[in-house]
């Protein structure tokens, strides 16, 4: 078995559904992954499905299209025929999904960007320490 973790954007909303026969809840959607450095990047799809109270956890936390998460799941390999006719092709499946949102910066209105501090913010104050000295080493 081969697990993936990785951050990418949800590319569309997503809402639960229910399997056929077992009325197993479950939502699939796909995750956007950028890849490489930002003036070559390429951009990796992955089909992801979710099941069970983890479905339902994904929906009822608000995440949709352009929410910024971490998925870690199995991967597989998904074979699928083109809508253009020109044969098939395959995508890659994440499934057995643990999810989390990525941090990031909130927008106080759709002009203006969250404040940043102008000055260091000092956590601690901290004693210098002369390392020169062997007999205060801990070890």
């Amino acid at each position: 078995m081969t697990t993936v973790n990785t951050i990418g954007r949800v590319t569309t909303d997503i809402a639960v559904q229910f399997a056929k026969g077992s009325g197993r809840p479950y939502v699939k959607f796909y995750l956007a992954v950028n890849e490489g450095p930002i003036t070559k990047q390429t951009t990796i799809y992955f089909s992801c499905v979710i099941f069970g109270d983890d479905a339902e956890r994904i929906v009822k936390a608000g995440v949709r299209k352009g929410s910024l998460i971490e998925a870690n799941g199995r991967l597989s390999v998904e074979e699928f025929d083109r809508t253009n006719g020109n044969g098939r092709g395959y995508a890659l499946k994440l499934t057995d999904i643990r999810w989390a949102y990525v941090p990031t910066a909130a927008k106080k209105s759709s002009n203006e960007s969250v404040d940043t501090p102008t000055e260091p913010i000092i956590v601690e104050e901290v004693e210098e320490v002369n390392l020169d000295d062997e007999d205060d080493l801990p070890f």
